[in-house]
């Protein structure tokens, strides 16, 4: 325990502050003090299940709690199921985390060597450490196997399944009873599942987005292509702005519940983009393209007149700034920065006398959707703004930069049938 005089003075209970860096065998690790609350021992003071609370008697004490930073793979891998001594100290991100990068340093079949290499000195426990602790590695080892199989499955969808054949093997020979049980039928489930319908990388399926463009444009396999029949009869500033925003959302959602989190990694997005293994990536960036791009051909191609055309191309450029206040409503950040670097783009940005035709209620609201995704202090902005609504239900208008925020929550139509409104649309790089 750490003396309390050692924390500012300003810490609350519960909450963790850095303290230092230590640096040991292998290992570098991120020091934290947290300030916890305990009572006195005396045998004569009331216990805590009594109404009465001695406060006289209340005491504080810094808890020291160290976090892995960085180290050998050997002790990244012991620090998936530490020997701690409370829960307190698990960082509960780190499995995720682990699991999330590992690919970058590592192979899947290491890091299994490596468990069943640890599960084993525990079990035959020559440190002589206490039943409790050697437990709680080992049940922590198997924990790690299930997280492993319920959020990275497709791990395991190599030719033959050999490594979860080699890990089902060691639960059903190795592991104790009340460790493996449910983790066999976890991975003969999984073993069930890919043997009946086999992980394939197929082109992800898209669905078409029947916002208009002249045919002359010249798009071709863009991933809101509209089918041919209906280019003719679309007019862009009939369509409802809001439908317009949730059928985007709709697209976007889709895309982004199959983005596969080690895919964004810089090593496998930096490399393999060219051969297209990054492809749930791939997939966002496509469709990014593709709505941005949309937003320059319908203003650019929507009249041929020298007279009327400024005039026509400010109410496209209105309409697409509704659309992306829409956006904004339904927390779509994906299409909303396309629809704004479309509007940013060098070929609409110079249309002067078109933007001339904005109304400045519209411009200011331009500007302020701008703001969310201001470059400066590395898209601060941009960055607390998702923090703060990525779990949150609905658009937040207190933490908005626009003032804009008309009836979201009574707002519904068929297309919000097919996505939950609960769900944040990232932009994809918005944290690379």
């Amino acid at each position: 325990m750490m003396p309390a005089q050692d924390l500012p003075g300003s810490q609350t209970p519960g909450q963790r502050v850095f303290w230092r860096e230590e640096r040991e065998d292998e290992a570098i690790y991120s020091v934290s003090l947290k300030k916890v609350r305990y009572r006195s021992s005396d045998k004569f003071l009331p216990s805590p299940d009594e109404d009465e609370q001695p406060v006289s008697h209340l005491q504080w004490e810094m808890m020291k709690i160290r976090t892995i930073k960085a180290g050998s793979l050997t002790k990244l891998v012991e620090h998936l199921a530490p020997p701690i001594a409370s829960f307190d100290e698990v960082d509960p991100g780190y499995i995720m985390a682990f699991m999330t990068t590992y690919r970058t340093f590592s192979t899947m079949t290491e890091i299994v060597d490596l468990l069943f290499e640890r599960y084993r000195l525990f079990v035959e426990n020559a440190a002589q450490e206490k039943e409790e602790v050697v437990d709680k590695v080992l049940r922590g080892i198997a924990s790690v196997f299930h997280v492993w199989l319920e959020h990275f499955p497709s791990d395991f969808d190599e030719p033959d399944y050999t490594t979860l054949l080699k890990i089902q093997s060691f639960v059903t020979s190795e592991m104790r009873a009340s460790h493996g049980e449910e983790l066999a039928k976890k991975i003969q489930q999984r073993l069930d599942k890919f043997r009946i319908t086999p992980f394939e990388d197929e082109d992800i399926e898209i669905i078409t987005c029947p916002l208009p463009v002249s045919p002359k444009f010249g798009f071709q396999d863009d991933m809101c292509s509209i089918p041919e029949e209906t280019e003719s009869c679309l007019d862009f500033l009939t369509q409802p702005t809001n439908e317009c925003a949730e059928q985007l959302t709709v697209m976007d959602a889709k895309l982004f519940k199959k983005v596969i989190a080690w895919h964004c990694l810089g090593c496998v997005w930096g490399k393999n983009k060219k051969e297209g293994r990054a492809a749930t990536v791939k997939a966002t960036v496509d469709q990014f393209n593709a709505v941005s791009l949309r937003v320059i051909s319908t203003i650019l191609t929507c009249t041929e007149s020298k007279t009327s055309g400024p005039n026509m191309r400010g109410k496209y450029i209105s309409q697409w700034i509704n659309v992306a206040q829409e956006c904004r409503d339904l927390k779509n950040f994906s299409s909303l920065k396309a629809i704004l670097s479309g509007l940013q783009s060098a070929s609409i940005h110079r249309l002067k006398k078109s933007w001339s035709h904005v109304s400045r209620d519209v411009h200011n609201l331009f500007l302020e959707l701008s703001n969310i995704f201001s470059e400066d202090s590395n898209q601060q902005s941009s960055r607390e703004l998702l923090m703060k609504e990525g779990t949150a239900k609905w658009a937040q208008p207190e933490s908005s930069p626009t003032k804009k925020l008309p009836n979201i929550k009574k707002r519904k139509s068929r297309f919000m049938d097919l996505v939950s409104v609960s769900m944040t649309v990232l932009h994809t790089f918005s944290f690379s």
